[in-house]
């Protein structure tokens, strides 16, 4: 913990933490702008009530489910997989229900939230499952016999930019994680180096210690000869004054 108040984003469990609640806001935020928005084309009788019913749900249930995963446990691993699963879900069901060509653009919205974890195998999955619905769509389209004209630059620039941004979001991870891998080598070889200072420390200490107790037991014996020597003039000095007291 530095300041009273900010948490420590050094400590996994509230780095973790924090990631899930930056994806959730994210997430939650263009769930809400899609309810709205879909709400207004079945105001304007672009898509029936019952449409509108499947996507609210998809955008809802799994705000609801992460909300309540998050309270009891804020750094669950299993929040990013449950927003994950219910975009999915929500953008497979409005490409292949929408009439307009831009819906693909969504899973560029959530890809630039789901950075946030730093999970390679995660965005992997995302952006497999995103390109294999657009390339199904394309399929579809070219079936019908619509695969001309605009749609068919639509279904290019569409296929291009998912292509372009799921490659650079990879590459950015990857980037993201040798940078963190980096300073965490770095942070261990700090480590290393204070405890080999701490333990030459101890050792010098230890030696000094040893060197002043041989002092001090080296000054113990000069105490003692010194005492001795003391006893042997105080008799000397005892048999000079009998031997005086004898001559007088």
């Amino acid at each position: 913990m530095g300041r009273k108040g900010n948490v420590d984003l050094a400590i996994k469990k509230n780095a973790d933490a924090s990631k899930n609640a930056s994806a959730m806001i994210g997430i939650f935020i263009m769930n809400l702008v899609l309810v709205a928005a879909y709400l207004i084309e079945v105001l304007k009788g672009a898509r029936s009530m019952a449409s509108y019913a499947v996507i609210a749900a998809l955008c809802i249930v799994p705000c609801i489910l992460a909300t309540i995963v998050f309270l009891r446990k804020k750094e669950a691993y299993s929040i990013r997989y449950i927003m994950g699963i219910g975009f999915s879900l929500l953008y497979g069901y409005v490409m292949f229900t929408a009439a307009s060509d831009l819906t693909f653009c969504y899973i560029i919205v959530a890809f630039v939230m789901f950075l946030v974890y730093v999970d390679f195998k995660f965005l992997v999955i995302l952006g497999s499952y995103a390109f294999i619905v657009n390339i199904v769509r394309v399929v579809m389209t070219a079936v019908q016999g619509k695969l001309v004209g605009d749609k068919l630059t639509n279904a290019e620039i569409a296929i291009a930019c998912i292509s372009l941004t799921f490659a650079f979001a990879l590459m950015a991870i990857r980037k993201m994680e040798k940078i963190n891998q980096a300073n965490i080598d770095k942070a261990d070889q700090g480590k290393e180096q204070a405890d080999t200072l701490l333990q030459t420390t101890l050792n010098v200490a230890s030696s000094m210690t040893e060197n002043i107790n041989d002092a001090m037991g080296e000054t113990e014996v000069l105490k003692e000869a010194i005492d001795a020597t003391q006893q042997d003039m105080e008799r000397l000095a005892e048999d000079v004054n009998t031997s005086a007291e004898a001559i007088d």
